[in-house]
Parts: structure tokens; sequence; C-alpha cells
């Protein structure tokens, strides 16, 4: 079983993924500005606005103190991996876009930018879901 922490938790897809991964035997943190999620399901609601840097530092903080992480204790290897390759993904797709846009931004830089963004994100919750579905596999 891991520890998961969902943001947008409080309907939507963020519920639905909340919901799912409770369901699956995962300890869901679900997070939203409310703090509530569906009841029918069995994560854990708390209350994280994701535009405050300082909510998410607290909210992520409490998670760690209810996980048992020791204050400077240093992330697994499988966290640090991830965190590798999210960083990895993101100039990847900031270069992507960058480029693709090259010819048709001009001075309305922010459609072609935004569709290009957003088809990139959908492309890599894909690959993270096909990760995860074959990781939970086992």
């Amino acid at each position: 079983m891991s520890v998961v922490l969902v943001t947008g938790a409080s309907s939507g897809l963020g519920g639905a993924t909340a919901a799912l991964l409770a369901g699956s035997g995962h300890r869901v943190y679900a997070a939203s500005r409310r703090g509530n999620v569906d009841p029918a399901s069995a994560a854990l609601p708390m209350t994280m606005d994701v535009d405050d840097d300082q909510s998410v530092s607290d909210g992520v903080e409490a998670i760690l103190l209810k996980e048992g992480v020791k204050p400077g204790q240093k992330d697994p290897p499988s966290v640090e991996r991830l965190r590798i390759a999210q960083r990895a993904w993101v100039a990847s797709r900031d270069a992507e876009c960058r480029r693709r846009g090259r010819e048709t931004e001009g001075a309305l830089w922010a459609r072609p930018r935004v569709q290009c963004l957003g088809e990139l994100a959908v492309q890599r919750a894909n690959e993270l879901g096909d990760d995860f579905s074959r990781l939970t596999a086992r």
C-alpha cells in the first residue's frame, strides 16, 4: 500500500481519482480548498489551496507527520526518481511547446502555448496512469 496526495479531490477527476485509489487499498489524502470529499470515498479529506504555497507546505508537512516521517528524513528512492523524471518532463514539455510555437505564436502567443501545454499534460497523465496500472498489477 502506498500513500498518495490527490489535489482537487472535492469533485470531478480529482474526486474520482481519490476514491479509486482509496478503494484500491492506498492511503489517500484528498486535498481541496473546502476540505471535503465524497462521503462514500475512503480517502482522508484535508484542506489545501494549491494556489497558496504556505497551504501546500503546511499540508505536505501534516501528511509527513501523520505518516511518521521524521523532519529532515530523506525521501525514499522511488520518490526521488519520480521527482527527477517529472522535472525532466516539465523541461522537455516547455521546450517542445516553445519549438511548436516559433512559427505560429507571434503577439498572440497564449492560445497556442496553452493548447500545447494541455495536449502534453494529457499525454503525460496517460503515461503516468499506465505506469501506475503496471505497478499496482504486480
